[in-house]
């Protein structure tokens, strides 16, 4: 559901050059909430909208809303009857899906890959409270890495209350992570990878997670010299 409460940031993100621009992915069939638009009645859903507004090739996916143009589930990667989709697309829209995927890297991994270079990949998300709501709220810090080390870069970024009021520095607030707190993400695909660059967190950092290396963040030099000095490497003497 795309809420009038929230009608402030789709405003500022239709705005956003490019983000009117086809084709269109929407991930979720959305309805729109009453008054979300007087001036543009006629459109009941969010796809609506966009074509009144002029986007003229939209595809919405989704899972089992009998409404979407096509159904699959983003736990899994692109198959065969959607592998089309790959880099296709000037416009990738999530208003709220990704939280309910359990699989939520691959959903993201989805979603990167099907947004062309130059292309808009538009997030939107909870990253604190909601308790119940879907399976995950996500630390942003970690959906910005993702992006960016991804060929992104960050055009606009907002968080929100449920409610609508924009909160300017959610993270020098601690009551606020006990509050419905959202974040509105457009980032722009300015580099193709070869390959998705995925994060591991220790107590303060995100890195890169790498199978191949403990501890990818560090050189061999310092892994060698932990090594010589843990209680472990003394069993070999």
């Amino acid at each position: 559901m795309v809420l009038t409460e929230h009608k402030i940031f789709h405003c500022e993100i239709f705005k956003i050059l490019g983000f009117l621009d086809s084709p269109f992915l929407m991930w979720g069939f959305q309805e729109l909430s009453k008054g979300f638009d007087p001036i543009l009645k006629d459109a009941k859903s969010f796809k609506g909208l966009l074509h009144l507004m002029g986007v003229k090739d939209i595809t919405v996916l989704d899972y089992e809303d009998p409404r979407a143009d096509i159904h699959f589930d983003m736990n899994y990667p692109w198959d065969q009857n959607t592998n089309k989709f790959i880099g296709s697309f000037k416009v990738v829209c999530d208003i709220g899906c990704l939280e309910h995927t359990f699989n939520s890297a691959q959903a993201m991994m989805n979603c990167i890959d099907a947004v062309e270079l130059g292309g808009l990949y538009v997030l939107h998300t909870p990253v604190s409270g909601y308790f119940k709501h879907g399976f995950h709220t996500f630390n942003p810090e970690m959906l910005i890495w993702v992006l960016k080390h991804n060929g992104f870069e960050i055009e606009y970024c907002k968080y929100s209350t449920k409610s609508g009021s924009e909160l300017n520095e959610p993270s020098i607030r601690r009551d606020v992570f006990m509050e419905n707190t959202l974040i509105w993400i457009v980032a722009k695909k300015v580099e193709q990878k070869d390959k998705f660059h995925m994060p591991i967190q220790d107590k303060r950092n995100i890195h890169e997670s790498c199978r191949t290396a403990k501890y990818p963040w560090k050189d061999e030099g310092e892994i060698a010299r932990e090594q010589q000095r843990s209680p472990a490497s003394l069993l070999h003497i």
